[in-house]
């Protein structure tokens, strides 16, 4: 027989299992930025956009509190219908893309649309996130996310752009200013304070 504790303990490494596979806003929201700038789309780049639009759905279901799509259906917000019809279909959409071996105009343009707008919508209803996120990255984090962003960048010049970062803010720091303070002081002033 099994027990009420039991079933709750199975529920909640469910759960945990879950939390951990999600992927962080900062990272969605990194990835929907480069989709709106990326000039070339693939059917593989689509068939990912998929997964990352239900990533991103399931932080806005946490948000507005939709667990079902009903939930979705009466907020009123055309753009998360559309989102939530797309990955409804997500099956047939790709398997027809994959088939034809490109991006049709309409799914290529569907895929910038929806990158734009959870672009402005990620910044509005987890901005907080965001930065709690950018502030605990350590700056080998903070290459690879550089790297990843151009293939025409070299491994050194994302070291010398993190090293520059890091020495701006070390310099910022010895200087007694606060990071969220505006000021007009060049290097060899920030040196001498």
């Amino acid at each position: 027989m099994v027990t009420r504790a039991q079933i709750t303990e199975a529920g909640q490494r469910r759960e945990n299992k879950r939390q951990k596979a999600r992927i962080p806003i900062d990272e969605l929201l990194n990835y929907w930025i480069d989709i709106s700038k990326r000039p070339r789309l693939t059917p593989e780049d689509y068939a990912l956009s998929f997964d990352r639009m239900t990533d991103t759905m399931t932080y806005f279901g946490e948000l507005y509190g939709w667990y079902r799509l009903k939930h979705v259906e009466t907020s009123r917000d055309k753009f998360f219908q559309g989102v939530t019809w797309l990955v409804w279909k997500k099956n047939d959409l790709k398997k027809l893309a994959i088939e034809r071996g490109h991006l049709a105009n309409h799914e290529y343009a569907q895929m910038k649309d929806v990158a734009k707008n959870f672009i402005p919508r990620i910044k509005k209803c987890f901005g907080q996130e965001i930065v709690v996120a950018i502030d605990k990255k350590t700056p080998l984090q903070d290459a690879k996310a550089i790297l990843d962003l151009s293939s025409k960048l070299t491994h050194r010049w994302a070291a010398g752009i993190i090293a520059s970062n890091h020495l701006a803010a070390t310099l910022i720091q010895l200087s007694r200013f606060g990071s969220g303070e505006k000021y007009t002081d060049d290097i060899k002033t920030l040196y001498d304070n």
